[in-house]
């Protein structure tokens, strides 16, 4: 059993995350820590990470950058696991996530969805077939999302331009979409396009629970795919 804290459980992440963990036997919420100390839970909300007394094995944030100095400070005197599926980060803070996987096991995915990092993995093998092709990323989020190319597709262009192309992103937002990447390869008489879309934030949760399970039985190191 994994034990887990949830950072902004509050959250419409959040709480996703604590509805997918209640159907699992090989995870356990510990607790939650939010600025806002409300809702139906069955655990423990603090509003901040010095009132927690439990111990975890890990923590899981999708709250916002701005809570991530405390949640390093936080690993790094009590040596839990992190996954970290919040984007907008500074490089300042990006390099304090990479210290902190010295000493403890760190996931750091922008998308935390099973099928969202199976497309990740298949990508280079994919352009390097479809070489003469043209690429473009296409991605839509509801209209509340404030970061824009969200930061799945800004790592799925990392991947496409590993070899010093400039893909180009489109961004659409509107409604309370989920999220939807598509990467599609233009040739001269055809087209390849692989489409990843989430229906629910469950997906997102899943993955986050299941990249918990994985990573405390893992060292410390900065893991960005767990397939």
């Amino acid at each position: 059993m994994t034990d887990v804290l949830i950072y902004g459980i509050n959250g419409k992440m959040g709480k996703a995350v604590y509805a997918a963990a209640e159907n699992r036997r090989d995870v356990n919420v510990v607790c939650g820590a939010d600025k806002r100390v409300l809702g139906n839970f069955d655990c423990p909300v603090y509003q901040n990470l010095n009132q927690v007394s439990e111990r975890v094995d890990a923590i899981i944030d999708f709250s916002s950058s701005s809570s991530l100095d405390d949640i390093l400070s936080y690993a790094a005197e009590y040596g839990c696991a992190l996954v970290l599926a919040t984007t907008g980060y500074t490089r300042a803070q990006i390099d304090g996530i990479r210290e902190i996987s010295k000493i403890v096991p760190v996931y750091f995915s922008p998308n935390a969805s099973l099928g969202a990092n199976a497309v990740m993995k298949i990508l280079p093998q994919l352009k390097k077939l479809l070489a003469p092709f043209d690429v473009c990323i296409t991605e839509t989020h509801g209209a509340r999302k404030t970061d824009k190319p969200s930061g799945t597709a800004i790592a799925i262009k990392k991947i496409l331009d590993e070899n010093g192309s400039d893909t180009e992103i489109h961004s659409l937002r509107g409604g309370d979409v989920p999220g939807i990447h598509e990467i599609t390869f233009l040739g001269e008489y055809e087209r390849v396009t692989v489409t990843h879309e989430a229906f629910s934030r469950r997906a997102f949760a899943s993955g986050a629970l299941d990249a918990c399970v994985k990573l405390v039985s893992l060292p410390p190191s900065l893991y960005v795919n767990l397939n």
